[in-house]
């Protein structure tokens, strides 16, 4: 999948302005609810300082 920056994410979920802590706690409890982790077969990538990106385990974290 392609790169959700931030603002998208706090904009489509929340519609207003919240912290990046608050955002990092929920995808944190996201991730646990759904087995979102780094031996399950999809990821819930944080691109530091961008955005975050769902995508198959098997693929490749473009820049690595």
């Amino acid at each position: 999948g392609k790169v959700v920056y931030f603002p998208q994410v706090l904009t489509a979920v929340w519609g207003r302005p919240i912290s990046l802590d608050t955002l990092h706690f929920y995808v944190r409890r996201l991730k646990n609810k759904l087995g979102l982790d780094t031996s399950g077969p999809y990821q819930l990538l944080n691109y530091r300082g961008e955005g975050l990106r769902f995508q198959s385990a098997g693929v490749a974290r473009a820049g690595n």
